[in-house]
């Protein structure tokens, strides 16, 4: 079951990727905001407001999960960010 948080988020969730062990959610959302959850304890771990100036398109996981790679409609601009 997802968290009722990230209804509640603002804009509307375009994108959703779990790491491999089930505890990290990554989300984009129209915004260009990217939240981390924490699948295990249901809450946000972090959030980058102004990861992208466009919807967030795609959000994948990297080796290892504090890494991942995110892009928005407009242009193809990945950005690596680390965990924590």
């Amino acid at each position: 079951m997802l968290p009722t948080e990230w209804a509640t988020h603002p804009g509307a969730m375009t994108c959703v990727c779990v790491d491999k062990n089930d505890h990290w959610a990554l989300c984009g959302y129209t915004g260009g905001s990217l939240v981390i959850w924490d699948l295990h304890r249901r809450c946000e771990v972090k959030s980058m407001k102004t990861a992208h100036k466009q919807p967030v398109a795609y959000a994948v996981w990297l080796e290892p999960e504090t890494l991942f790679l995110s892009g928005d409609v407009s242009v193809s601009v990945f950005s690596v960010i680390p965990l924590i």
